[in-house]
């Protein structure tokens, strides 16, 4: 527990430290700095899928893999800023020249490569690299990246707080699972806290991001902040049990080591890298319209 405890400490220490680059650097290195803990997010979970799949993979689909993972959030940035791409079209590019490569791979190395390889590869490019794009995204929008970074990184673990709250004190009352066969231990009370908690952390968040900013406290919009931590506590959910899905098939209790108490780098962000996706399309579509 206290191994645990501290782990979490360092894990919240650096977030703040590198929010806090983007707060106070010029720009770019504001959007750059927080692309750089996105990027190290994207290596260390590929690596961490490739040691989960890498026995269903090739090795030269393992590479592959790998590359993207070091290249994507590099590649990103000097596309938009150095070039001037549009950025949703940078990650459509990006994953189809990756699936041309892994289906040449597949034409090439034709008797060591399987249709279920060839699976496992987009699947170690989408999870966890295109997810994490989703972060990278939600770092370089053109208003409120900040609003949306820290709706990314707070309402997942205030999901998770008050799911696991919930569980441990109600499960027993209501024990009906949500998923016996991925996540035993996953109730549906859990996740009925689950959503309390990304409520309950929307609505601090819409106080204390507005109070710091020094304005006045927009109570028309509070609705567009508790619904996305609602939305955004349920895709945090499914990410808990997609990567749950994915341990179990591999027959593995952790996906790393690298976070003493917590497992591996896509055991902690796993509900978050979803969570991303919700809020990026949420704040794209508000800002196009002019809500936000």
């Amino acid at each position: 527990m206290k191994q645990r405890l501290i782990t979490g400490t360092c894990y919240v220490a650096a977030l703040v430290a590198f929010f806090l680059l983007k707060i106070y650097l010029p720009y770019p290195w504001n959007f750059l700095s927080f692309d750089l803990l996105l990027w190290f997010f994207s290596v260390v979970g590929t690596f961490e899928m490739l040691r989960a799949l890498g026995g269903r993979m090739t090795a030269a689909e393992r590479v592959v893999a790998l590359l993207f993972s070091l290249l994507y959030v590099p590649a990103y940035d000097v596309s938009v800023y150095a070039v001037g791409y549009d950025k949703l079209s940078v990650m459509g590019v990006s994953f189809f020249l990756v699936c041309l490569v892994f289906l040449a791979l597949f034409v090439v190395q034709y008797e060591k490569t399987s249709l279920e390889s060839v699976g496992c590869s987009l699947l170690a490019c989408v999870y966890p690299t295109l997810l994490i794009g989703t972060m990278v995204l939600c770092n370089h929008l053109e208003r409120y990246s900040d609003l949306a970074l820290l709706f990314v990184f707070v309402i997942s673990p205030c999901a998770d707080s008050l799911a696991y709250l919930f569980g441990i004190s109600l499960g027993k009352k209501f024990p009906c699972k949500i998923s016996p066969h991925i996540s035993p231990k996953k109730t549906v009370v859990g996740c009925v806290g689950g959503i309390v908690g990304g409520v309950l952390g929307a609505l601090i968040l819409f106080f204390l991001y507005h109070l710091a900013a020094g304005q006045g406290i927009p109570y028309d919009t509070l609705w567009i902040y508790l619904l996305i931590g609602a939305g955004a506590s349920v895709f945090t959910e499914f990410g808990d049990l997609v990567e749950s899905a994915i341990k179990r098939k591999e027959g593995i209790k952790d996906m790393g080591k690298i976070l003493p108490g917590h497992g591996g780098i896509l055991d902690r962000i796993d509900g978050t890298m979803y969570a991303a996706v919700l809020v990026y399309a949420v704040f794209y579509i508000l800002i196009g319209i002019n809500v936000l």
